[in-house]
């Protein structure tokens, strides 16, 4: 038997005597032995019938939501979601734990406030906290890639979420402080992939009637600027063929993005290939730019360091790309300069003209943000930079990299 299926055992021989009162003295002046060893029996077929630890099904419209969040990136499965509510709020809207996390996904204040998927998104919306959830664990997976930390990603991932980003990658491993955690998520999780609607199979109608009547997603539109696309470099002062500079004059904007719609994703789940980087070198345009030599090319020339695009003084400003054909865009990376964007949007369009939100972050903090989106197609990606994070700057990015196939 596996170690997961003793923990099964063992858990179910702990709850059979709780149920029956048998704790404490009582298990002492009873015997163990003969009062729990039918505990044991029941844990033991359990796990051998189930596989994993048996946790609460979750209502239809959870399930849907879980399909749904679950697809911010490759690492995380609707099973692997379902157990990590499990653990953090047993399916419980009103849970509230130890470490001060609430709601239905056992958030703290602070991973709500980084992660609610839309701006003005409600504390209370289940289908919001199991998307924060969701897009806050594949944050931790592609930073701890980046950051060299080997391992399953998502077991990893999980010790970051109950531990620290910096505890695992200090320690290039799941610490003994957080093993117990990703054990028992794990477990859960193990479990829920057998259920029908968690495991990738077909869901039922009922869970298909739920999915049918969410209310569609929106488009955000707003005009492209009149500026002709930039080339994407090829080295730095050296221009492509693809198009002349970006004008040096600041394009109007004249369209805002909306600010209160949840990230589009697919209806289905899209097929799970290797990732390249999308964007490099590809033309670009931007809403405005504050001087020579930060035109929006040098957002996409993989220099991290140096290059940069930088807007005009002002709010709501946008640098978008031209992918050249439709692909699939999975996740995107912005390497902030010291002029970040408190709050913005991520569209997607597959013309150029209709754009869709494919995420939203209300508290951006700068730095660097590794973002998994829903798996998504598209032809142009754009960052519509909606308030400044430090009011005497400019919008400023290093990176703006988009991945997918």
């Amino acid at each position: 038997m596996s170690a997961a299926n003793w923990r099964t055992a063992l858990r179910g021989a702990v709850k059979f005597c709780q149920d029956r009162g048998v704790t404490g003295r009582r298990v002492i002046a009873w015997g163990l032995p003969a009062v729990c060893v039918a505990g044991i029996i029941v844990g033991l077929r359990a796990a051998s019938a189930q596989g994993g630890h048996p946790g609460r099904v979750p209502a239809a419209a959870s399930i849907a939501e879980i399909n749904a969040a679950a697809l911010s990136c490759p690492a995380l499965t609707p099973a692997r979601l379902a157990g990590q509510i499990m653990v953090n709020s047993r399916f419980d809207a009103g849970a509230r734990n130890a470490d001060g996390g609430e709601g239905i996904a056992g958030l703290t204040p602070a991973v709500w406030t980084r992660w609610a998927p839309w701006p003005d998104a409600n504390r209370g919306d289940q289908a919001a906290n199991t998307t924060a959830l969701a897009h806050a664990m594949c944050d931790l997976v592609g930073n701890l890639r980046l950051a060299g930390v080997g391992g399953d990603p998502w077991r990893t991932a999980l010790a970051a979420y109950n531990t620290s980003f910096d505890t695992v990658r200090a320690t290039g491993t799941i610490p003994d402080s957080a093993r117990s955690y990703v054990d028992e998520v794990a477990d859960y999780a193990e479990w829920y992939a057998s259920l029908p609607g968690l495991n990738g199979s077909a869901p039922s109608p009922s869970v298909l009637a739920v999915a049918a009547s969410a209310p569609p997603s929106a488009a955000g539109s707003a005009e492209p600027s009149s500026a002709p696309p930039s080339a994407g470099p090829s080295s730095r002062g050296a221009a492509s063929p693809a198009g002349p500079p970006v004008s040096l004059s600041a394009a109007p904007v004249t369209g805002a993005p909306p600010t209160t719609l949840p990230p589009a994703g697919p209806t289905s789940e899209a097929p799970r290939k290797p990732t390249e980087k999308l964007s490099v070198n590809r033309p670009s345009t931007a809403s405005s730019v504050l001087e020579a030599g930060l035109e929006p090319q040098w957002a996409f020339d993989t220099d991290y360091t140096d290059t940069r695009w930088a807007s005009r003084l002002a709010d709501n400003q946008w640098i978008a790309v031209d992918l050249g054909s439709a692909r699939t865009v999975t996740s995107v990376i912005l390497r902030w300069q010291d002029g970040y964007a408190k709050r913005y949007v991520i569209q997607a369009s597959p013309d150029n003209s209709t754009w869709t939100n494919i995420y939203a972050d209300a508290n951006g903090n700068g730095g660097s943000d590794h973002i998994a989106v829903p798996v998504t197609s598209a032809r142009y990606v754009r960052l519509w930079c909606i308030t400044r994070g430090v009011a005497e700057l400019t919008f400023s990015l290093y990176d703006f990299e988009v991945l997918g196939y």
